[in-house]
């Protein structure tokens, strides 16, 4: 019974470093800090707010080409 009373034991203690090690490398980790243009980035987000406003032009768009799509088809059955 000594014997798998010490196995116990050396399997909690074996758990215990390895969770120790684990939250000390969570606890140091540093994210890799890229170089990151700033002016690039505030120009991105002017453009993302200038493509919103298009969005409603495009459906007016996709709402005449549906239309044009649809006279010629009515013109082929007409000429047969």
């Amino acid at each position: 019974m000594g014997i798998v009373k010490i196995e116990r034991k050396l399997k909690r203690r074996r758990g215990k470093a390895s969770r120790r090690r684990t939250t000390l490398k969570n606890e140091s980790f540093m994210p890799v800090i890229k170089k990151v243009d700033v002016e690039e980035l505030k120009a991105s987000f002017t453009t993302k707010a200038t493509k919103k406003a298009p969005k409603a032009k495009k459906e007016e768009v996709v709402a005449e080409v549906e239309e044009t799509v649809e006279t010629p088809a009515e013109e082929t059955k007409s000429e047969e």
